[in-house]
């Protein structure tokens, strides 16, 4: 039976949260921003527009890191102070901070890979950040499909009341972080020594001292939820696609996490190759060994045994039926825009070419499928 695609009725209810964002800038400004390569700009449009009706955008940052040899960038949108976004979405009206990113999906083969995943790792409770499609048109011409995404460090420092917040980079270092500006050096000092004493634990501790140091400092059952959700997909990058946050209410410092980044799920190995990552972790059910704490859970066996109660409990809360909502929903929501050919011409810019709405369908129904088979085989490897 297809589980995907919509009747015409439905697709026209949908097109209702139809998202439009149209700027204006000077020739020479959009010329720089579709040829130049590699390169983070700034651009300021002329007028700016969401579904015709006027905001006031006071400049789009060119961000990312490949997507920028791309000709569709991605940007961050800066609003202007006191000029809100409202969105009108099925869940409701949802206010957008002063900086929200649009990421362009170049590398997101069919467009459905993170959205797919934010979905899930909602279901999950590890990603509450706001998310959703939209058209861009510069100068008149489409720039394709979009998502829109809430900042990380807005949504955790503004909506969270939160008070630090850092991106890990390669080998579980430190690559960017923000702080509450009532911090003081001393206090930002402690929450990155804080940090790093996950790593020295790591390679310190083993048993129930490692499962209580790790409990003290991280959600270690958060962490893995994500190390679970992560090998199911076949998630490809991800030990420098995370952030780790803290909240102001305990007096020293616990991280919770929040993940990044989905286009490469459904790979067919680690970005370490098979050979190192087996030669690190074995046969563990965790799919890259370039994450330190997952390395150390895969080899500890009193933290494996409790990763894989919690990789069971991440099938119980993604059930197929809710799999196939996800799918369903997502179906739904690229239609409106995929039937649009000036759409469509604009994807072939993208890492694979150009597609249609035929191709998202066919290879979305083939992902669905493949997620349902591996939760069956992995219930037979965890005995439920």
């Amino acid at each position: 039976m297809v589980l995907l695609g919509i009747s015409l009725l439905r697709a026209q209810q949908f097109e209702g949260n139809y998202r439009l964002f149209e700027f204006s800038m000077k020739e020479g400004e959009y010329a720089e921003l579709i040829h130049e390569v590699g390169k983070k700009i700034d651009v300021k449009p002329t007028a700016a527009s969401l579904n015709g009706q006027p905001i006031q955008v006071t400049r789009l940052h060119v961000r990312g890191q490949s997507s920028l040899f791309f000709r569709r960038k991605s940007f961050t949108l800066h609003l202007a102070k006191g000029h809100p976004i409202y969105l009108q979405t099925p869940q409701g009206t949802k206010k957008l901070a002063d900086k929200f990113y649009l990421l362009s999906l170049s590398m997101d083969r069919h467009y459905f890979h993170n959205r797919l995943a934010f979905l899930c790792l909602n279901e999950l409770g590890l990603f509450p950040l706001f998310n959703a499609y939209a058209e861009v048109r510069i100068n008149g011409e489409s720039q394709g499909v979009y998502l829109i995404v809430e900042k990380p460090e807005d949504y955790v420092l503004d909506e969270l009341k939160g008070v630090f917040i850092l991106r890990v980079g390669p080998k579980h270092q430190v690559d960017e972080y923000s702080a509450k500006k009532s911090l003081s050096r001393r206090e930002v000092k402690s929450y990155l020594q804080a940090f790093r004493q996950i790593k020295k634990v790591c390679r310190k501790a083993s048993g129930r001292e490692l499962q209580q140091a790790l409990s003290e400092l991280m959600d270690l059952e958060a962490y893995m939820k994500w190390l679970a959700f992560n090998y199911w997909v076949h998630n490809g990058d991800y030990s420098d696609e995370v952030y780790y946050y803290a909240l102001k209410h305990r007096k020293s410092p616990l991280f919770s996490m929040l993940p990044w980044d989905y286009d490469d799920i459904f790979v067919s190995r680690p970005h370490e190759g098979w050979k190192l990552r087996n030669r690190r972790i074995g046969q563990a059910m965790i799919f890259s060994s370039e994450d330190l704490p997952g390395r150390t859970i895969a080899r500890d066996s009193l933290l494996y045994r409790q990763y894989l109660q919690v990789f069971k409990e991440v099938l119980d809360r993604l059930p197929n039926e809710k799999l196939e909502a996800f799918f369903r929903q997502i179906d739904e929501e690229l239609t409106p825009y995929f039937s649009k050919a000036e759409v469509v011409d604009a994807s072939r810019y993208d890492q694979r070419g150009p597609i249609t709405l035929e191709d998202i369908r066919k290879d979305m129904q083939d992902k669905l499928e493949l997620m349902k088979n591996q939760r069956e085989g992995y219930r037979v490897i965890l005995g439920n």
